[in-house]
C-alpha cells in the first residue's frame, strides 16, 4: 500500500490532510514535529512526504533540504503546503527539492491531485508499481 508521511505541529491540519487523502485509501503516517518527521521520513520509508510551511523548529522548506541530504530519503517526493499564497512560496518550495507547493487556505481540494501526480513521476522514476496502486486510471488528477 502506497504511504504518504504527513508532517505538521497543528492538529487541525493534519486532520485536514487526513480528510483529503483518506479516500484515496493511502496509508497515512504523521509526525507532529520536525524531528519526528524527519526520523519517521528515513525509518518508515514513505512514497510522499507532505509538510506543512509553517512547521515549528524546521520550516517546511528547511524539511525539504534536509530530506533531499539523506541517502534514505533523497528520492521520495516532497509536497509543501501552508496557508500562504502560492506564487512566491512555491517557487522558494521547488528551489528547495520540493514536488509543489499547495495553499491549503485557498486551494486545499489540490493536495490530492498533487500528491497522485508526485505518486506517478515517482514510479515513473523508479519503475515501481506500488506508489501507483491507488491512482485511478482514467481519472484526471486534480
Amino acid at each position: 500500500m502506497t504511504r504518504i508521511l504527513l508532517i505538521d505541529d497543528h492538529r487541525v491540519s493534519l486532520d485536514q490532510a487526513h480528510a483529503l487523502l483518506r479516500s484515496d485509501g493511502y496509508d497515512l503516517i504523521e509526525a507532529t514535529d520536525a524531528l519526528a518527521g524527519l526520523h519517521r521520513a528515513v525509518e518508515d520509508a514513505p512514497d510522499c512526504v507532505v509538510v506543512d510551511l509553517d512547521l515549528a523548529g524546521l520550516d517546511g522548506l528547511e524539511m525539504c533540504r534536509r530530506l533531499f541530504a539523506s541517502e534514505t530519503a533523497r528520492g521520495v517526493p516532497v509536497v509543501v503546503w501552508g496557508a500562504v499564497e502560492a506564487k512566491p512560496v512555491g517557487e522558494l518550495a521547488r528551489q528547495a527539492g520540493a514536488f509543489a507547493y499547495v495553499d491549503r487556505g485557498r486551494t486545499p481540494g489540490a493536495l490530492r491531485g498533487v500528491v497522485r501526480r508526485a505518486l506517478l513521476e515517482r514510479a515513473g522514476r523508479t519503475g515501481s508499481s506500488a506508489t501507483t496502486d491507488r491512482v485511478r486510471p482514467g481519472r484526471s488528477p486534480r
